[in-house]
């Protein structure tokens, strides 16, 4: 990515409202916003960055899911995660995730588990891929999975306990007693 993209004003993640769910959802979207439109100038100086229309694809989807519901989130997911794999070598899982986010988004669910089964498959030991596949199998009904994902994530080094506290996407998983026991380890290491 050029220096110019990073020169906008820094954002700090743990700001906004950590006690507030409302202020942490308006600055999430916010900071959303902020990293699409990063992306999107980056597809401006580089139309070719397959990362940089995966980057669009999660935050459209992030919108879309968080914010509003607005038609246009979607579309835009779907645009850029399908752009991402047409410029993508075939065999990367780090731009596969996006897309099966998107199609989870889309209620294609069960082709969205195919393409983050697919990602797992290119990528297995991936800590930020397994954080992510754990999320999209969550919101896809595939409580199991997303739980094998998190702990395998886990294992390959993911650290970062507010993401699993936060994220609405792990919402279906978080009452299961193995997420609690994910979650006690995390705060002890």
């Amino acid at each position: 990515m050029s220096p110019e993209l990073l020169q906008a004003e820094p954002t700090d993640p743990r700001g906004a409202g950590r006690s507030r769910p409302r202020a942490r959802r308006k600055y999430s979207r916010k900071a959303m916003c902020f990293a699409r439109d990063l992306f999107a100038r980056a597809t401006t100086l580089d139309p070719g960055c397959a990362r940089a229309w995966s980057g669009i694809a999660d935050c459209c989807a992030f919108l879309y899911m968080n914010a509003g519901r607005h038609a246009e989130d979607l579309e835009q997911a779907d645009a850029a995660s399908r752009r991402a794999l047409e410029l993508a070598a075939p065999r990367r899982a780090d731009l596969r995730g996006p897309r099966a986010n998107g199609l989870v988004v889309l209620g294609e669910t069960a082709r969205g588990l195919e393409w983050a089964d697919r990602a797992l498959a290119l990528d297995p030991d991936d800590a930020m891929l397994l954080y992510n596949l754990a999320c999209i199998k969550a919101m896809a009904g595939a409580g199991g999975e997303a739980l094998d994902c998190l702990e395998r994530a886990v294992r390959a080094g993911m650290r970062n306990l507010g993401w699993l506290e936060h994220a609405s996407n792990l919402d279906s998983i978080r009452s299961h007693p193995r997420f609690a026991e994910l979650m006690l380890s995390l705060a002890e290491a």
